[in-house]
This record gives structure tokens, C-alpha cells and sequence, in this order.
């Protein structure tokens, strides 16, 4: 999903659980506002934790870990599973003023 997307989806459906998949320094300097942090080294064990009835945005840098996160959650019953494409970066750019 494109950043312009992402944001579009996050504004029109606040139900919508968006996770950042960076690390907790990454985190801090900046995420998307409303984002949960559940690390790569934590998401295998953390997912489960997600409402599966409820949209999920990932992202992360680039949007490459996120695609197989995203893989993780769709194998495993989630059905509105969304990846950022160009991770934080895109969005940085596509979206943020």
C-alpha cells in the first residue's frame, strides 16, 4: 500500500491497528502517530496480541521486513493485513508535511 493510501486508511477507519516493526530507538525518533511498537526480534511471539476482526498497518524502514510480516499474519487468519510500501520512508515523504 502506498504512503498516500496508509493515510487515508488510517484516517478514515480508526479502528485500524498500526504496528511499527523498527526497533524502540527508531521508534521514539519517530513512528506514525496511534502505531504500536512490536520489534522484528518480538513479532513472531507478539502477533498474537492483534485483533485478527480488525485492519493492521506494518510497516517498518523500507517495507521489506514488513511484506513478510504481513505474509506471518495472513497465514495465520488476518484479513485486512496492509504493508506500508517504502516503510517509514514513504511515508516521511508522501505524507508528513
Amino acid at each position: 500500500m502506498k504512503a498516500s493510501d496508509a493515510d487515508q486508511l488510517v484516517k478514515s477507519n480508526p479502528e485500524v491497528q498500526i504496528v511499527d516493526l523498527r526497533n524502540s530507538y527508531m521508534y521514539r525518533n519517530k513512528h506514525i502517530v496511534g502505531a504500536k511498537l512490536i520489534s522484528q526480534d518480538e513479532f513472531e511471539t507478539s502477533y498474537s496480541e492483534l485483533d485478527k476482526t480488525k485492519p493492521v498497518l506494518l510497516y517498518d524502514d523500507s517495507g521489506s521486513w514488513s511484506k513478510q510480516a504481513a505474509k506471518i499474519l495472513t497465514d495465520n487468519g488476518y484479513a485486512q493485513v496492509y504493508n506500508l510500501v517504502g516503510g517509514m520512508a514513504s511515508w516521511t515523504y508522501g505524507v508528513e508535511p
